[in-house]
Order: structure tokens, then sequence, then C-alpha cells
């Protein structure tokens, strides 16, 4: 059976009140015990008052018996009534006032004691009271601890179950990407055929050449349009694979460019962008931009590129002097 999730902001409120109860209770402690050593305090020292006036009262006793047997004696000897009368009369005074000193400070004695109860239960209700408080903040610990673990379960659901999401829609996209991949294969194998196929060719018209002059024109074009065709296919996979970021091959691809094409500035732009970026070779970019430099020399990245090489000289003249 599922209990109540509280949420998180309730259970940090509760947490709070439950912690100033506590620190309430716990003040109210302190006072009633600073109350309570006061109160020991008082009754030690109306206690050590009784012990002093009961000695006192002893001794006006054995004084009160001493006198009236002097008195007696005296009596019996002198016959001075009136003087015994008024030493016993002032003596019984004093006693009576002794004895009522003494009933004044038992009364006090037992309230005080009677307090001191009270404030005995007192502070053992308010120890009950902060152990049950205390209980209440170990529960709410707990149910904030609860809450926020539960919080924190649902919120890595949510992440992972993003994530399965992404991870599909990155495997859909791979099989698109591997049948793409083929589907390009297929065409690199017919581009490569057509190749084979137009060597073929060249090396008929070749032949054809030496036989028949009056067709060098035409198989010269026709070699010259193969090439630039051939090469065109080898630029575009260049491009495609540099788009997929697997600069190897795109570097393959612009070589065979360059091979078939020599002046194809943009190839060399192309490689120097690949050697300066994602494949690092500082030599071997300065020189394929010095290359596109020459042969594009009012290219619109004509500017980059010459900054670039540049900054390279400027920072090898820095190392050169450290």
């Amino acid at each position: 059976m599922g209990g109540i999730i509280l949420h998180p902001g309730a259970a940090y409120a509760l947490f709070g009140r439950e912690k100033k109860q506590i620190d309430e209770a716990t003040a109210r402690t302190k006072e009633v015990e600073s109350y309570a050593t006061a109160l020991e305090q008082r009754v030690k020292e109306v206690q050590q008052q009784y012990l002093q006036l009961d000695e006192a009262h002893k001794q006006l006793t054995v004084d009160r018996d001493n006198l009236l047997a002097q008195l007696k004696s005296h009596q019996s000897q002198t016959g001075d009534y009136e003087q015994v009368r008024a030493e016993r009369d002032l003596l019984q005074q004093l006693l009576k006032k002794s004895s009522e000193e003494e009933r004044r400070l038992r009364e006090q004695l037992a309230e005080t004691d009677a307090r001191r109860h009270e404030v005995q239960q007192a502070l053992e209700q308010l120890a009950q009271e902060r152990a049950a408080l205390a209980r209440q903040l170990d529960g709410a610990k707990r149910r904030s601890k609860e809450t926020q673990l539960t919080s924190e379960v649902n919120a890595q659901r949510q992440e992972n179950a993003e994530l399965n999401r992404v991870l599909r829609a990155a495997q859909r996209e791979l099989a698109e990407s591997q049948k793409r991949e083929v589907s390009l294969h297929q065409q690199l194998k017919k581009l490569q055929g057509d190749y084979t196929a137009s060597v073929a060719d060249n090396s008929t018209l070749r032949n054809q050449i030496r036989t028949i002059p009056k067709d060098v024109d035409r198989i010269a074009r026709e070699h010259q349009r193969l090439l630039k065709e051939n090469a065109d296919m080898h630029y575009n996979l260049g491009v495609l694979f540099s788009q997929r970021k697997d600069y190897p091959r795109a570097l393959s691809e612009f070589r065979k460019v360059v091979e078939l094409r020599p002046d194809d500035g943009d190839a060399y732009y192309n490689l120097g962008i690949i050697y300066a970026e994602h494949l690092p070779d500082r030599e071997k970019a300065m020189a394929h931009f010095k290359r596109y430099l020459t042969l594009n020399p009012h290219a619109k990245d004509s500017g980059w590129v010459k900054q670039y090489i540049a900054s390279w000289r400027a920072w090898e003249v820095e190392e050169r002097l450290e």
C-alpha cells in the first residue's frame, strides 16, 4: 500500500517546524534547569538556617533547664520569686520565638521541597517532550531524505528516457548513414568501372591517334573530358568524406584530384584546411596553402590563407628568438 509522498518544499517546512519546537523545548529546559539549580541553592541555605536555628533552640533549651535549676535553687535560698518569674518569662518568650522561627523555617523548607518536586516533574515532562520532538525530527529527516531520493530517482529516470530516445534516433541515423554509404560504394564501384573503361578507351584512342592523325584533336578533348570527370568525381568524394569527418579518406580523394588536375586550387585549399585543422601537420598545410595562393591569388579565401601563413611565420620567429 503506497504512502503519501510529500512535496520537497513541504517536507523541508515540516522539518524546520519540528526543529524549531525542539529548540524552544531545549531553551525552556535550560530555563527550568537554571531555576532548579537556584532552588536547590535556596534549599541548602534554608536547611543551613534550620540547622543553625535548631542548634540555637537546643542551646536555649539547655540554658532554660539550667536557669530553671538555678532559679529553683535560688528560690529555695532567697525566696525572690518576682525576679525568678521575670527571668522565666523572658526565657519562655525566647523559646516561643525560637519555636515560631523554627516553625516558619520548617514551612519554608516544606514549601521549597514542594516547589522542587514541581520543578522536577516539569523537568521530566520537558525531557519527555524533547524526546518526542527528537523522534519527530528524526522521522522528518527520514521523510525529507526519502523525498529527495524519490526526486533524484525520477530525474534519473527522465534522463535515462531522454538518453534512450537520443540513442534510438542515433541508431536510426546510423542505419540510414550505412545505407547511404552502401549506395555511395556502389556508385564508386560504378565510377571506377567507368574510369577503367575510360582508361581502356584512352588506350584505344591513343592507338587510333597513331593511325588516324585527323582524330587527334577529338581524342585529346575526349581524354581531357574523361580526366575532368574523373577528377570531379574524386573531388566530390573528398567533400563528402570531409562532411562525414572521415579526413584520411578525404585526403586520399583530394590527392587524386591534384594528381589528375594539378592546377585545381580548390583541392589544394581543402588539403591545407584538413592539415591545418583536423589532421595537424603545419608544414603540409603551409605547402598546400602556398600552392593555392599561386593558383588562385585573388580568391575569396585568399585573405584568410595569407593571415594563417603570416601567423605561423610570426610564431616561428618568436620560437627561434626564445
